[in-house]
C-alpha cells in the first residue's frame, strides 16, 4: 500500500517558491478538493501528472512524494 509523502511536496513547494493553495489553483482543483485528495491520498493521475509539470518534478521525486510506502 501506498500513500503521499506530503512532507517532500511541501519541500518542494517551499524550494520553487508555490504554497499549496498556489498549487492547488495551477491543476485547476478547488482549495478545499485538493486538500481532501492529498490527505486520502486520492489524487487522479490527471493530477498528478499536473502537479509533475508545475512543480518540474524528476522521476526520482515523482516516486519520492506520491508512492511513499504506508506504515502500518
Amino acid at each position: 500500500m501506498y500513500t503521499i509523502n506530503r512532507g517532500l511536496l511541501k519541500a518542494k513547494l517551499v524550494s520553487v517558491g508555490k504554497t499549496m493553495d498556489g498549487l492547488a489553483a495551477d491543476i485547476g482543483l478547488e482549495r478545499t478538493t485538493f486538500y481532501r485528495r492529498l490527505r486520502n491520498a486520492t489524487l487522479t493521475v490527471g493530477d498528478v501528472h499536473k502537479i509533475i509539470e508545475v512543480l518540474h518534478l524528476t522521476a526520482q521525486e515523482t516516486i519520492e512524494i506520491f508512492l511513499a510506502p504506508k506504515v502500518a
